[in-house]
């Protein structure tokens, strides 16, 4: 079950490109991850939340039980991007990893490299904002960072993603 929150990317898609409306769900499995972080956001005073030392004591609390649920479950992650431009075209971005530990150190070493060439200045910047990574820059931070990847999609129908289509020539594809 996904969850509708205000996500980081929902304000600054907002804010810096002048998108009318942003969406983001966050769904985690097994499904009772999701009950925790409700009741978390729903149940925490916002003064915990806001206190790095607060969380980062629930975050050493908690962090035996999930990695002794993460042996049972695994760790695979997957992130999906849905675009819908105002002209009715609409694309998919996927990336889907067995191992979420991996990939986030596998995206990092990438953001690195990405600093190191001066394709992007150091520091944290959502991907809009234009000190974030070059526009010119951006396909290979993405091949870089889907290193190890299950899955990874950018820039494709929704149809191609959500079926099993294989083309059999000349942009002709059948089921």
């Amino acid at each position: 079950m996904p969850l509708l929150r205000n996500l980081p990317e929902v304000g600054s898609t907002h804010e810096v490109l002048g998108v009318p409306t942003v969406s983001a769900r966050f769904g985690t499995a097994p499904f009772f991850w999701n009950w925790a972080m409700s009741a978390v956001v729903n149940l925490a005073p916002v003064e915990f939340l806001k206190d790095r030392n607060k969380v980062q004591k629930l975050v050493e609390l908690s962090d035996p039980l999930v990695r002794a649920i993460d042996r049972f479950t695994g760790e695979l992650m997957s992130m999906r991007v849905d675009l819908e431009c105002m002209d009715g075209r609409k694309a998919v971005g996927l990336y889907s990893h067995k191992k979420l530990s991996i990939c986030v150190g596998v995206a990092i070493s990438a953001f690195v490299r990405a600093v190191l060439e001066g394709s992007t200045q150091p520091g944290v910047w959502f991907p809009e904002e234009p000190e974030g990574i070059a526009v010119e820059a951006r396909q290979q931070l993405l091949e870089r960072a889907a290193e190890g990847t299950i899955n990874f999609v950018m820039n494709r129908p929704p149809w191609m993603v959500e079926t099993n289509s294989k083309e059999i020539g000349f942009g002709i594809y059948m089921q």
